[in-house]
């Protein structure tokens, strides 16, 4: 069985808290194509070189946080993310 995964890359958080699941699917011998960007997407990458299941795809961050308040930058990003949603579909 073939399972899509996307890992938020607003940190290592997401990414870390995710590896125990990813290497028990693995063991389950799931393959898994993992969807990420940056430097989320290398640590996995590493994490992950000794199991043969995994196939990962670099996506474009969806969320770009920089200086400033947090609500703007989700506002900013939720808007985005509408966006890129109704030119898809």
């Amino acid at each position: 069985m073939k399972i899509f995964f996307r890992i938020c890359e607003w940190g290592l958080g997401h990414s870390t808290r995710c590896l125990p699941l990813l290497k028990a699917l693995a063991r389950e011998n799931y393959e898994v194509v993992i969807f990420s960007s940056g430097e989320v997407l290398d640590i996995l990458k590493s994490e992950l070189k000794d199991f043969g299941n995994f196939e990962f795809v670099e996506i474009p961050k969806i969320f770009e946080f920089k200086e400033g308040s947090v609500i703007k930058n989700l506002t900013v990003s939720s808007a985005k993310i509408v966006l890129r949603m109704r030119k898809e579909h």
